[in-house]
Order: C-alpha cells, then sequence, then structure tokens
C-alpha cells in the first residue's frame, strides 16, 4: 500500500500511532535528555529541527529512530494481524 493510495482516515492513524510512540519514548528517558529534545534545538526555513551541537542531535535522533522502530511494529501488526 502507497501512501498516495492509502486512505485519509488510515494515514491519521498511522500518525497518531508514530506521535505516540515518540511521546512515550522521550517520556521514559532521562529529564536532562528530554529537555535537550524538547528546548535545545533551532527550527530551519524547512521547518526541521537543528541543535547547536552534535551530541544533543545524537540524542534526538536515537529518540527519533527508536520510536519508529517502535511504530513501525505497531502498524505492522495492525495491517496484517501478526508480527
Amino acid at each position: 500500500m502507497t501512501m498516495s493510495k492509502t486512505p485519509r482516515n488510515t494515514k491519521k492513524k498511522i500518525a497518531l500511532v508514530y506521535e505516540k510512540c515518540w511521546n512515550e519514548v522521550v517520556s521514559k528517558m532521562a529529564p536532562w535528555k528530554q529537555k535537550v529534545i524538547t528546548e535545545n534545538f533551532e527550527v530551519d526555513e524547512n521547518g526541521r529541527h537543528v541543535y547547536a551541537n552534535r551530541k544533543d542531535a545524537e540524542i534526538a535522533d536515537w529518540a527519533a529512530h527508536q520510536a519508529s522502530k517502535d511504530a513501525d511494529a505497531i502498524i505492522y501488526t495492525m495491517f496484517t494481524g501478526k508480527y
């Protein structure tokens, strides 16, 4: 199923799964890491978060990667009924 042919309500469900996983991953992190992810960035002209130093970016990248893995597993289960 390509995203261009995916119904709008299905896209919304998928987006909610990714958001839920992101929130879960960040909430389980240490408070100082949560602060890095939520406060230590600039937004560029394309709307991307740009972190001031490499270590902050690595923390945010790890959180995004983990949230994506978790969400992909849930979405796979939603559409195939197995994992």
